[in-house]
């Protein structure tokens, strides 16, 4: 059995991994508490699991932990949310994309202690990748399996790639006439989340605002302060990867692709010229292609 892990800033994902067919089947997304939050219902205001914003299984198993649970991503609680056996004799193989340190030490811990778990936290050598920055070893694995993922939908030529989680990074990824993949470097922006916490935390009269995602139309003028930030964060975010996109598509071509993944890629995807495709998760996608290999191998 395969596991696929993201652990992200905002919280992890679970998924399994199959080889063959090559599929991805989402099973649970557990967020973290966020700073200064008190826990407090679901999402549905039931108590209960709600859909993950991953792509669906086909029976529609993806599930998000309740928020209510107040997990904190050094601590073991979270372990239990887990949809694992972990008594069973059943070997499991973990392969864990992570830019929480906290989260991976509680994660790998636990995997240690359970008899047929194995576990390989990959790292940029893992990747047939050529990172082209200075410290390839500081870029995030995120950053870098979603890149490889997203090379797929380019025969030869250069892919902007955006990945929209609690950060929202725009890449550039280049494929050889030979496939081979180079990462280019790219840009960082803070996602909707980040900039509203920010902005509730340095400016006394504004209110601490919690927004994950890009929700609905844009609404201007706002016409309170809440929905004045709203608005102001989610031009921040659309305008800025917008520029992005322009200026390596000035350099590279009109026609080069863009690919977006992650809680706001499908939303950033409708504001974006085409030729624009939304995947909804690279990241476990480039674990994918990652353990197809190494079985391969």
């Amino acid at each position: 059995m395969n596991l696929g892990v993201d652990i992200g800033n905002s919280g992890v994902r679970i998924a399994s991994i199959e080889v063959a067919p090559p599929k991805v089947i989402p099973l649970i997304r557990i967020p973290w508490s966020r700073p200064g939050s008190s826990g407090g219902p679901t999402p549905s205001g039931t108590g209960q699991p709600v859909p993950a914003d991953d792509e669906p299984s086909a029976d529609g198993s993806a599930q998000t932990a309740p928020s209510g649970a107040g997990y904190q991503p050094a601590e073991s609680h979270w372990l239990a949310a887990l949809p694992v056996d972990w008594s069973a004799d059943r070997p499991v193989q973990w392969w864990i994309s992570s830019v929480r340190r906290d989260a991976t030490r509680t994660l790998l811990e636990r995997i240690e202690t359970a008899a047929g778990h194995q576990a390989t936290l990959i790292q940029h050598t893992d990747l047939p990748v050529q990172v082209d920055v200075p410290n390839p070893e500081r870029v995030g694995i995120d950053r870098l399996l979603a890149a490889w993922a997203a090379a797929d939908c380019s025969p030869a030529g250069p892919v902007i790639v955006v990945e929209a989680g609690s950060a929202v990074t725009v890449d550039l990824v280049e494929v050889d006439e030979n496939g081979r993949v180079r990462f280019a470097g790219g840009a960082i922006l803070p996602g909707m989340a980040m900039m509203l916490r920010q902005m509730g935390q340095f400016a006394d009269l504004l209110p601490f605002l919690d927004a994950e995602t890009v929700a609905g139309e844009l609404q201007l003028p706002g016409r309170s302060t809440e929905q004045a930030m709203l608005a102001g964060v989610t031009c921040s975010l659309l305008g800025g990867v917008q520029m992005a996109v322009e200026n390596y598509r000035r350099r590279w071509g009109n026609s080069t692709p863009a690919v977006t993944s992650g809680g706001d890629g499908e939303a950033i995807a409708r504001h974006l010229p085409d030729p624009v495709e939304h995947w909804p998760d690279l990241v476990m996608q480039g674990i994918r292609k990652l353990v197809t290999l190494r079985q391969r191998d």
